[in-house]
């Protein structure tokens, strides 16, 4: 006989405190671990490469779940097509399965044809436009490769029943750059915002002394880092005391950076910490006087919802994402490096006003963005999926 219902969790690697859909699947198991999972009555299977584990929480945490999966040595289009057959051999054994894939799979051709009636699929889409323009931007050209992702990244919205995105920004930002694709991705789209750790409130900044500037931006163009820098030149020069410690993957732009820095004279007081476990950079957030975000392209970023929770004031550009996560009316937004440079000269002159606009966006983060919110907005979304 067959069971009711099953929700499998796709995740090409294994969920982690990262960015993206890996961050977000880590996210949300979190706030599920030991707990009822909802819909309760389902049972929930997570695959992590060719790991395969039915999700019974017990006295091991989530990092020690995780660890104990080997995701297998199959990547690419192998994992995929055996990823696809153990979809179907379990949708045998259940009334109704919903899959609901976290990273960019590209596996939706191998399930839909023989997907049958009580399959739903679910594609969670956290890419800046999609993965065919993050690999452009990563690699400074579009070519075959960037063309069959592309090709890929249609199918994934294609194929499957219904898109999740981070954010009305993050759709709008993918209609725009994928102008063909607009139909399918407005019409099977959903938005369930991103959530994070909630965490301890600090203790009051120091009213003075150097401004410590946290920055969390892998070194790739779109993160607006040589703006950054020029707003920090401009900083110095209105005569604000400052440090940033930046936190990010290290790439070819680095050395760009660090050159770029040392021209301006400020290449003392800028580290590029480079990546770093996620509590060291929680940690810094919380002892930070400002976060400074500059990306070009926004899409719903986990570390600016984290320095959120931080209550540290956020200096950013204006983006749609940017807004639904700090609000439309939000006072330090910021454009050019002449705007950036005099909301970090207003931050340094008034220490106890740029608390209080931090410690609001943490009240906003606990409202809205937290794990829990996050568990609650893919609960009821799978609840109506599994009716």
């Amino acid at each position: 006989m067959k069971k009711k219902h099953a929700v499998i969790y796709l995740c090409k690697g294994l969920p982690s405190r990262s960015g993206g859909g890996l961050g977000v699947a880590y996210n949300y198991l979190s706030a599920t671990w030991n707990q009822p999972m909802a819909p309760v009555a389902a049972d929930h299977i997570l695959f992590c490469g060719e790991a395969e584990k039915l999700l019974e929480p017990g006295p091991v945490g989530l990092d020690g779940f995780l660890s104990s999966l080997d995701p297998g040595p199959r990547r690419g289009a192998s994992l995929f097509a055996w990823q696809a057959g153990r979809v179907r051999e379990i949708a045998r054994n259940y009334e109704k399965v919903v899959v609901l894939a976290f990273t960019p799979f590209y596996l939706w051709p191998l399930v839909r044809p023989f997907k049958g009636g009580n399959i739903v699929t679910v594609h969670s889409e956290h890419g800046k436009g999609g993965r065919h323009h993050e690999l452009a931007e990563e690699r400074g050209s579009f070519g075959w490769r960037e063309r069959f992702v592309e090709w890929c990244v249609g199918w994934n919205f294609r194929l499957p029943d219904h898109v999740v995105f981070p954010s009305r920004g993050a759709l709008n930002l993918f209609i725009d750059k994928n102008p063909a694709l607009k139909e399918p991705a407005a019409s099977k789209s959903v938005i369930l915002y991103n959530g994070v750790a909630t965490c301890e409130a600090p203790p009051p900044r120091p009213g003075s002394g150097p401004l410590e500037i946290i920055s969390v931006a892998h070194h790739v163009r779109e993160k607006g880092l040589d703006v950054m820098v020029e707003a920090l030149r401009r900083t110095t020069a209105a005569g604000v005391d400052w440090h940033m410690l930046n936190f990010g993957h290290l790439s070819g732009l680095t050395d760009e950076l660090r050159a770029q820095a040392g021209a301006a004279g400020i290449g003392d007081r800028i580290e590029f910490a480079g990546l770093k476990p996620q509590a060291e950079v929680r940690g810094r957030l919380a002892a930070g006087d400002v976060f400074l975000h500059t990306p070009t392209i926004v899409v719903f970023d986990l570390s600016l919802l984290e320095a959120m929770m931080h209550a540290i004031p956020v200096v950013t550009v204006p983006l749609e994402g940017n807004r639904e996560a700090l609000g439309e009316d939000y006072p330090l937004y910021a454009t050019t490096p002449d705007e950036i440079a005099e909301r970090l000269r207003w931050i340094a002159g008034h220490r106890a006003e740029a608390d209080a606009i931090g410690r609001g966006l943490r009240q906003r983060a606990l409202e809205m963005f937290t794990n829990e919110a996050l568990v609650g907005h893919y609960a009821r979304f799978l609840g109506r999926l599994l009716e």
